[in-house]
């Protein structure tokens, strides 16, 4: 690695523990979302018979990816059905994190416990 790109690496680093610590919200979101694309992970590679292309889902990266995309699916609704529009701003998504949040995971559970419930 050059030394002018180890340089980027580390300014885009600085901004991203700055930006964790002036919104806390973020991340809380970022460890649930983890836990969250934790459990789509188990339900995907247990329910597949087949384990080709699963590696990448055994990662963190990969785990907390997944769990943003859910809670990105569980937010849209919930700020339509508030902000009675589709129009996204910042400060209304920070005020929606905890609903989106309880919303997705509970959610979630329900899925889960269908999903194991049936079994394989």
């Amino acid at each position: 690695m050059t030394a002018e790109a180890s340089k980027i690496g580390k300014v885009v680093e600085d901004q991203i523990v700055e930006f964790l610590r002036r919104t806390p919200q973020a991340a809380a979101v970022l460890a649930i979302s983890f836990l969250s694309g934790q459990l789509w992970a188990y339900l995907v590679l247990v329910r597949r018979t087949s384990q080709k292309g699963t590696s990448l889902l055994k990662t963190i990266p990969a785990k907390t990816a997944l769990g943003l995309l859910w809670f990105s699916f569980v937010l849209v609704p919930l700020y339509g059905v508030s902000c009675r529009s589709l129009v996204f701003h910042y400060e209304k998504i920070l005020g929606l994190i905890v609903p989106t949040l309880v919303t997705g995971l509970f959610l979630q559970a329900l899925i889960f416990a269908l999903a194991t419930r049936t079994g394989k």
